[in-house]
C-alpha cells in the first residue's frame, strides 16, 4: 500500500500568486490527502498546483494545496520525507563547510579589534596619567605658592 504524502502547513498574506507555483497544473490530490494536510475537502476555495522552483525545504514539483480565509491564505505544501532528508542534509553539509572557515575569519577579526581596542586603551591611560600627573604637580606648585604668599604677611 502507498504511504500517504505529508504535508506541511504555511500561512501566506494576501499574495500566494508570489509563490513559485504552476497554479494551472492539475495534480492527482485525493480527499485524504486534502484532509490529511487539513484542509476540508468540500472547501471550494481550494486551489492545487505543483512547485514550479524549489522553495524552502520543497523541492520543485512537490503539490500545493491553498485556500482562502479572511486572514490570508493558508497553504500546504507536500513534503516528500527521504527527499527532504537528503536536501536537508545536503543543506547541513554546505552549511559546515562555509561556516568553519567564516568563523576562523570571525575570530582572527575579533582578536585583531580587540588588539586595536586594547593598544588604543593603553595609550589613552598612559596619556590620561600623563596629562593627571602634570595637573597635580601644577596644584602642588600653586598651592606652595599660596601658603608661602600667605605667611609672609
Amino acid at each position: 500500500m502507498k504511504r500517504p504524502a505529508s504535508w506541511k502547513r504555511y500561512r501566506y498574506g494576501n499574495s500566494p500568486d508570489l509563490l513559485p507555483v504552476d497554479w494551472e497544473a492539475d495534480p492527482k490530490i485525493t480527499k485524504a490527502e486534502i484532509k490529511a494536510a487539513g484542509f476540508d475537502p468540500n472547501d471550494s476555495e481550494l486551489g492545487f498546483g505543483v512547485l514550479d522552483e524549489a522553495w524552502e525545504s520543497h523541492e520543485a514539483g512537490c503539490r500545493v494545496l491553498s485556500g482562502l480565509t479572511c486572514e490570508g491564505h493558508p497553504f500546504a505544501i507536500e513534503t516528500k520525507t527521504a527527499d527532504s532528508r537528503a536536501v536537508r542534509a545536503a543543506a547541513q553539509a554546505e552549511y559546515d563547510r562555509v561556516r568553519a572557515p567564516a568563523w576562523a575569519e570571525y575570530d582572527r577579526v575579533r582578536a585583531a579589534v580587540r588588539a586595536e581596542f586594547d593598544r588604543v586603551c593603553a595609550a589613552a591611560q598612559a596619556e590620561y596619567d600623563c596629562v593627571r600627573a602634570a595637573a597635580w604637580a601644577e596644584y602642588d606648585r600653586v598651592r606652595a605658592a599660596a601658603l608661602l604668599a600667605g605667611s609672609a604677611k
